[in-house]
Protein backbone atom coordinates (compact mmCIF):
# COMPACT_ATOMS: atom_id res chain seq x y z
CA UNK A 1 0.00 0.00 0.00
CA UNK A 2 3.18 2.14 0.27
CA UNK A 3 4.13 2.20 -2.93
CA UNK A 4 0.73 2.96 -4.49
CA UNK A 5 0.63 6.39 -1.85
CA UNK A 6 3.87 7.32 -3.42
CA UNK A 7 3.59 6.74 -6.86
CA UNK A 8 0.16 8.80 -6.63
CA UNK A 9 1.12 11.32 -4.04
CA UNK A 10 -1.85 10.68 -1.58
CA UNK A 11 -2.12 8.89 2.36
CA UNK A 12 -4.64 6.72 3.75
CA UNK A 13 -6.91 9.21 4.44
CA UNK A 14 -7.59 10.04 0.89
CA UNK A 15 -11.56 8.72 -0.34
CA UNK A 16 -11.43 6.99 -3.25
CA UNK A 17 -13.79 7.84 -5.78
CA UNK A 18 -15.34 6.61 -8.38
CA UNK A 19 -13.67 7.46 -11.76
CA UNK A 20 -10.68 8.68 -9.83
CA UNK A 21 -7.65 7.68 -11.80
CA UNK A 22 -4.48 6.25 -10.12
CA UNK A 23 -1.02 5.33 -11.22
CA UNK A 24 -0.53 1.89 -11.04
CA UNK A 25 2.42 -0.75 -11.61
CA UNK A 26 1.84 -2.14 -15.27
CA UNK A 27 2.29 -6.30 -15.36
CA UNK A 28 4.50 -7.42 -17.76
CA UNK A 29 4.47 -11.57 -18.66
CA UNK A 30 8.43 -12.44 -18.68
CA UNK A 31 7.30 -15.89 -19.20
CA UNK A 32 8.45 -17.50 -15.73
CA UNK A 33 6.11 -14.93 -14.24
CA UNK A 34 4.67 -11.28 -13.98
CA UNK A 35 7.50 -8.74 -12.81
CA UNK A 36 6.47 -5.08 -12.30
CA UNK A 37 7.50 -2.02 -14.13
CA UNK A 38 6.75 1.65 -13.52
CA UNK A 39 8.92 4.78 -14.35
CA UNK A 40 8.29 6.32 -10.81
CA UNK A 41 11.08 5.84 -7.86
CA UNK A 42 12.50 2.75 -9.72
CA UNK A 43 16.21 2.97 -9.58
CA UNK A 44 17.20 0.29 -12.18
CA UNK A 45 18.88 1.18 -14.90
CA UNK A 46 16.48 0.88 -17.75
CA UNK A 47 15.74 3.73 -20.27
CA UNK A 48 12.54 5.16 -18.67
CA UNK A 49 13.98 5.28 -15.23
CA UNK A 50 15.81 7.90 -12.54
CA UNK A 51 17.80 7.40 -10.17
CA UNK A 52 17.32 8.83 -6.36
CA UNK A 53 19.35 10.07 -3.94
CA UNK A 54 19.04 12.19 -0.53
CA UNK A 55 18.78 16.38 -0.45
CA UNK A 56 19.49 18.12 2.84
CA UNK A 57 17.35 21.38 2.61
CA UNK A 58 18.73 24.48 2.88
CA UNK A 59 18.14 28.02 4.44
CA UNK A 60 15.44 29.66 1.63
CA UNK A 61 14.72 26.94 -0.51
CA UNK A 62 11.52 26.44 -1.31
CA UNK A 63 9.65 22.85 -3.05
CA UNK A 64 9.47 24.26 -6.61
CA UNK A 65 12.90 25.65 -6.83
CA UNK A 66 14.47 21.87 -5.75
CA UNK A 67 12.00 20.09 -7.74
CA UNK A 68 12.93 23.26 -10.86
CA UNK A 69 16.75 22.07 -9.79
CA UNK A 70 16.49 18.36 -10.67
CA UNK A 71 14.39 18.69 -13.71
CA UNK A 72 10.68 17.46 -11.52
CA UNK A 73 7.85 18.58 -11.34
CA UNK A 74 5.96 18.83 -8.15
CA UNK A 75 4.19 16.28 -8.20
CA UNK A 76 7.20 14.04 -8.81
CA UNK A 77 8.55 15.49 -5.86
CA UNK A 78 5.46 15.37 -3.82
CA UNK A 79 5.09 11.60 -4.70
CA UNK A 80 8.53 9.62 -4.72
CA UNK A 81 8.50 11.50 -0.76
CA UNK A 82 4.69 10.70 0.22
CA UNK A 83 4.72 14.26 1.25
CA UNK A 84 0.93 15.24 1.79
CA UNK A 85 -0.68 18.77 1.36
CA UNK A 86 0.04 19.40 5.42
CA UNK A 87 4.31 19.09 4.68
CA UNK A 88 5.85 22.25 5.87
CA UNK A 89 9.28 22.41 4.24
CA UNK A 90 12.41 22.89 7.27
CA UNK A 91 15.90 23.55 6.70
CA UNK A 92 17.80 20.32 7.46
CA UNK A 93 15.10 17.87 6.08
CA UNK A 94 16.25 15.09 4.08
CA UNK A 95 13.91 14.17 1.14
CA UNK A 96 14.17 12.49 -2.01
CA UNK A 97 14.88 13.76 -5.70
CA UNK A 98 15.95 12.65 -8.71
CA UNK A 99 19.72 12.14 -9.06
CA UNK A 100 21.85 14.81 -11.01
CA UNK A 101 23.93 11.77 -12.69
CA UNK A 102 22.53 11.37 -16.39
CA UNK A 103 21.40 7.94 -16.83
CA UNK A 104 24.24 6.38 -19.45
CA UNK A 105 21.08 4.86 -21.73
CA UNK A 106 20.10 8.92 -21.91
CA UNK A 107 21.86 10.98 -24.01
CA UNK A 108 20.41 13.89 -26.09
CA UNK A 109 19.16 15.71 -23.09
CA UNK A 110 18.17 18.83 -21.98
CA UNK A 111 20.25 21.75 -20.59
CA UNK A 112 19.67 25.04 -19.25
CA UNK A 113 21.50 28.20 -19.39
CA UNK A 114 20.18 31.80 -18.23
CA UNK A 115 20.42 34.34 -21.16
CA UNK A 116 18.81 37.93 -21.21
CA UNK A 117 15.47 38.26 -22.98
CA UNK A 118 14.15 41.82 -24.12
CA UNK A 119 10.36 42.57 -23.40
CA UNK A 120 7.67 42.64 -26.19
CA UNK A 121 5.02 44.66 -26.78
CA UNK A 122 2.00 42.80 -25.21
CA UNK A 123 4.55 40.42 -22.60
CA UNK A 124 3.84 40.05 -18.96
CA UNK A 125 5.93 38.28 -16.58
CA UNK A 126 3.76 35.74 -16.15
CA UNK A 127 3.58 34.84 -19.70
CA UNK A 128 7.47 35.11 -20.18
CA UNK A 129 7.77 32.54 -16.87
CA UNK A 130 5.31 30.20 -18.04
CA UNK A 131 6.77 29.94 -21.78
CA UNK A 132 10.41 29.44 -20.83
CA UNK A 133 8.63 26.49 -18.95
CA UNK A 134 9.83 28.64 -15.49
CA UNK A 135 8.29 28.48 -11.83
CA UNK A 136 6.93 32.13 -11.84
CA UNK A 137 8.94 32.53 -8.20
CA UNK A 138 12.34 31.63 -10.12
CA UNK A 139 11.76 34.36 -12.85
CA UNK A 140 10.85 36.75 -9.93
CA UNK A 141 14.39 35.22 -7.71
CA UNK A 142 16.89 35.16 -11.01
CA UNK A 143 15.83 38.81 -11.53
CA UNK A 144 16.16 40.65 -7.65
CA UNK A 145 12.28 41.44 -8.41
CA UNK A 146 10.48 41.50 -4.68
CA UNK A 147 7.16 42.62 -5.43
CA UNK A 148 5.86 41.15 -8.99
CA UNK A 149 2.85 43.58 -8.16
CA UNK A 150 4.92 46.55 -7.95
CA UNK A 151 6.75 45.83 -11.25
CA UNK A 152 6.28 47.51 -14.29
CA UNK A 153 7.22 46.07 -17.12
CA UNK A 154 8.06 48.30 -20.02
CA UNK A 155 9.13 47.27 -23.98
CA UNK A 156 12.44 46.77 -24.28
CA UNK A 157 13.64 46.08 -20.47
CA UNK A 158 16.25 43.14 -20.45
CA UNK A 159 15.73 40.49 -18.03
CA UNK A 160 17.10 37.27 -16.71
CA UNK A 161 15.05 34.07 -18.16
CA UNK A 162 16.30 29.90 -17.78
CA UNK A 163 16.59 29.13 -21.53
CA UNK A 164 16.30 25.54 -21.94
CA UNK A 165 18.25 23.98 -24.73
CA UNK A 166 16.65 20.94 -26.36
CA UNK A 167 17.75 18.57 -28.46
CA UNK A 168 16.32 18.77 -31.67
CA UNK A 169 13.35 17.38 -32.30
CA UNK A 170 11.27 16.52 -35.88
CA UNK A 171 8.57 19.72 -36.02
CA UNK A 172 4.99 18.85 -35.42
CA UNK A 173 2.70 21.09 -37.15
CA UNK A 174 -0.58 20.63 -35.26
CA UNK A 175 0.03 20.66 -31.40
CA UNK A 176 -1.69 17.29 -29.78
CA UNK A 177 -2.62 18.02 -26.42
CA UNK A 178 -2.61 15.37 -23.68
CA UNK A 179 -5.78 14.15 -22.37
CA UNK A 180 -6.77 15.81 -19.04
CA UNK A 181 -10.50 15.49 -17.75
CA UNK A 182 -10.21 19.39 -16.59
CA UNK A 183 -13.38 20.94 -14.95
CA UNK A 184 -14.52 24.43 -15.29
CA UNK A 185 -13.47 26.47 -12.65
CA UNK A 186 -16.22 28.45 -12.05
CA UNK A 187 -19.65 28.22 -13.14
CA UNK A 188 -20.47 31.88 -14.55
CA UNK A 189 -20.73 33.30 -18.32
CA UNK A 190 -17.76 34.09 -20.61
CA UNK A 191 -17.93 38.06 -21.12
CA UNK A 192 -14.36 37.80 -22.55
CA UNK A 193 -13.10 34.94 -25.06
CA UNK A 194 -9.62 34.11 -25.76
CA UNK A 195 -7.97 35.89 -28.44
CA UNK A 196 -8.28 39.89 -28.06
CA UNK A 197 -9.89 41.82 -25.59
CA UNK A 198 -12.40 44.64 -25.49
CA UNK A 199 -9.18 46.85 -25.89
CA UNK A 200 -8.09 45.36 -28.93
CA UNK A 201 -5.03 43.28 -27.14
CA UNK A 202 -3.98 40.18 -26.79
CA UNK A 203 -5.76 37.99 -23.96
CA UNK A 204 -4.40 34.82 -23.40
CA UNK A 205 -7.42 33.44 -21.14
CA UNK A 206 -10.92 33.82 -20.56
CA UNK A 207 -12.49 35.92 -18.30
CA UNK A 208 -15.75 34.62 -16.30
CA UNK A 209 -18.58 37.50 -14.64
CA UNK A 210 -18.88 36.02 -11.10
CA UNK A 211 -20.38 37.37 -7.85
CA UNK A 212 -17.98 38.50 -5.54
CA UNK A 213 -16.92 35.56 -2.82
CA UNK A 214 -17.90 32.72 -4.80
CA UNK A 215 -15.87 29.94 -4.59
CA UNK A 216 -13.27 28.79 -7.37
CA UNK A 217 -12.33 25.52 -7.87
CA UNK A 218 -9.26 23.65 -9.00
CA UNK A 219 -9.66 22.13 -12.37
CA UNK A 220 -7.58 19.26 -11.81
CA UNK A 221 -5.31 17.37 -9.65
CA UNK A 222 -2.24 19.24 -8.92
CA UNK A 223 0.29 21.17 -6.91
CA UNK A 224 0.11 24.94 -6.25
CA UNK A 225 2.87 26.70 -7.56
CA UNK A 226 2.67 30.22 -6.59
CA UNK A 227 0.50 32.37 -4.68
CA UNK A 228 0.49 36.23 -4.59
CA UNK A 229 0.00 39.49 -5.96
CA UNK A 230 0.89 40.17 -9.75
CA UNK A 231 1.06 43.25 -11.69
CA UNK A 232 -2.56 44.01 -13.46
CA UNK A 233 -3.87 40.26 -12.44
CA UNK A 234 -3.96 41.23 -8.90
CA UNK A 235 -4.22 38.03 -6.51
CA UNK A 236 -3.48 35.41 -8.54
CA UNK A 237 -3.09 31.06 -8.30
CA UNK A 238 -0.50 29.10 -10.22
CA UNK A 239 -1.70 25.53 -10.56
CA UNK A 240 1.23 22.71 -12.17
CA UNK A 241 -0.46 20.08 -13.22
CA UNK A 242 1.08 16.47 -14.99
CA UNK A 243 1.64 15.87 -18.70
CA UNK A 244 2.87 19.78 -19.18
CA UNK A 245 -0.19 21.36 -17.81
CA UNK A 246 -0.60 24.92 -15.79
CA UNK A 247 -4.17 26.83 -14.82
CA UNK A 248 -4.04 30.27 -13.78
CA UNK A 249 -6.91 31.97 -11.22
CA UNK A 250 -6.54 35.65 -11.76
CA UNK A 251 -8.11 38.90 -9.42
CA UNK A 252 -9.12 36.71 -6.69
CA UNK A 253 -10.63 38.50 -3.40
CA UNK A 254 -9.21 35.54 -1.14
CA UNK A 255 -6.94 32.46 -1.45
CA UNK A 256 -7.00 29.51 0.05
CA UNK A 257 -4.30 27.78 -0.54
CA UNK A 258 -0.60 28.18 0.00
CA UNK A 259 2.66 27.68 -2.27
CA UNK A 260 3.28 23.79 -2.28
CA UNK A 261 -0.03 22.75 -1.19
CA UNK A 262 -1.65 19.55 -3.03
CA UNK A 263 -5.09 20.05 -4.26
CA UNK A 264 -7.52 17.59 -6.27
CA UNK A 265 -9.83 18.60 -8.63
CA UNK A 266 -12.89 20.56 -7.86
CA UNK A 267 -11.24 21.76 -4.62
CA UNK A 268 -11.75 25.06 -3.09
CA UNK A 269 -8.57 26.95 -3.95
CA UNK A 270 -9.92 31.02 -4.17
CA UNK A 271 -12.60 33.65 -4.12
CA UNK A 272 -14.11 35.30 -7.13
CA UNK A 273 -12.91 39.35 -6.89
CA UNK A 274 -11.74 42.39 -8.64
CA UNK A 275 -7.88 42.87 -7.64
CA UNK A 276 -5.53 44.20 -10.72
CA UNK A 277 -6.86 46.47 -13.42
CA UNK A 278 -10.08 45.72 -13.40
CA UNK A 279 -13.62 46.96 -11.97
CA UNK A 280 -16.01 44.11 -12.08
CA UNK A 281 -16.29 40.82 -10.32
CA UNK A 282 -14.61 38.18 -12.32
CA UNK A 283 -12.26 35.07 -12.54
CA UNK A 284 -9.25 35.30 -15.24
CA UNK A 285 -8.39 31.79 -16.29
CA UNK A 286 -5.80 30.65 -18.42
CA UNK A 287 -3.92 27.19 -19.66
CA UNK A 288 -0.86 26.95 -20.52
CA UNK A 289 0.48 23.71 -22.03
CA UNK A 290 4.61 23.55 -22.27
CA UNK A 291 4.69 26.82 -21.77
CA UNK A 292 2.82 28.17 -24.42
CA UNK A 293 -1.26 29.62 -24.05
CA UNK A 294 -3.88 27.45 -24.67
CA UNK A 295 -7.82 28.54 -25.84
CA UNK A 296 -9.32 27.29 -22.18
CA UNK A 297 -12.85 26.73 -24.49
CA UNK A 298 -10.94 23.60 -26.36
CA UNK A 299 -9.83 21.85 -23.20
CA UNK A 300 -12.75 22.48 -21.02
CA UNK A 301 -15.65 19.99 -21.10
Amino acid sequence: MSELYALNGIDKNYVLKRDDKLKVYKAQDSGSGNNKTTNANNNTNTNNSRATEIYIVKANDTLSEIAQSRSMSLNELYAINSFNKNYILKKGDKIKVYSTKIPIAKTNTTQKNIVTYVVKKGDSLLDIALRESMSFSELLKINNIKDANKHILKVGDKIKVVKLIKPSVEIIKEIKYPDIDFAWPYGGSVTQSYGKNKNNTANRGINISGKNGDNIHATYDGVIDYVGKIRGFGDVIILSHDDDYNTIYAHLSEIEMKAGDIVKKNDIIGKIGSSGFIDDNQLHFKIFYQGRPVDPMKILP
